[in-house]
């Protein structure tokens, strides 16, 4: 039985009636230089970020994510269970930005899903795209307007991306 509708099937792929990937493979459509652009754009945001992060690790005397890593054994240790959640989330976003800006580099589609997916975790985590924002609370009159604006960022990587990526 199996025999037979594996020589069936193969008859109505050669007579044009049912369409095969193997057959007739989806030729991978070229990335646009618009969003190439975008791509770029935010890989190139991404590895500020990173940057940003690892320099400021330095800054303080820790080692960018080994020191981080045990400060959070330390705090489950203190807060228990209940915290496992939050530190967990945060450690694959903090994944996530890394595995991204590769991705976002390298102009793979992948990337587009990965920043469309880490949206709501950044607005979570108050993590923005565009890491100059990340100055902001420097400022002590802005108040508010950072929550804005890491808000925004979102929106704008995340509208750029849906449409135009």
């Amino acid at each position: 039985m199996l025999k037979r509708l594996s020589i069936s099937r193969q008859s109505l792929i050669a007579r044009g009636q049912i369409r095969s990937r193997l057959v007739h493979p989806q030729p991978e459509r070229a990335i646009s230089a618009q969003e190439r652009i975008t791509y770029l754009l935010w890989g190139s945001l991404d590895a500020c970020y990173i940057a940003w992060y690892c320099v400021s690790s330095w800054r303080a005397g820790r080692r960018p994510y080994f020191s981080d890593l045990e400060a959070t054994w330390h705090l489950l240790e203190q807060h228990g269970s209940a915290s496992i959640a939050m530190v967990s989330l945060s450690w694959l976003l903090q994944l996530s930005v890394l595995v991204s800006c590769v991705l976002f580099l390298c102009q793979t589609r992948m990337a587009r899903l990965l920043g469309l997916a880490q949206t709501p975790f950044r607005l979570c985590f108050l993590l923005p795209s565009i890491p100059l924002l990340l100055a902001a609370p420097l400022l002590p009159k802005l108040g508010m307007a950072v929550l804005g604006l890491v808000i925004f960022s979102e929106a704008l990587k995340a509208w750029s991306l849906w449409r135009i990526a």
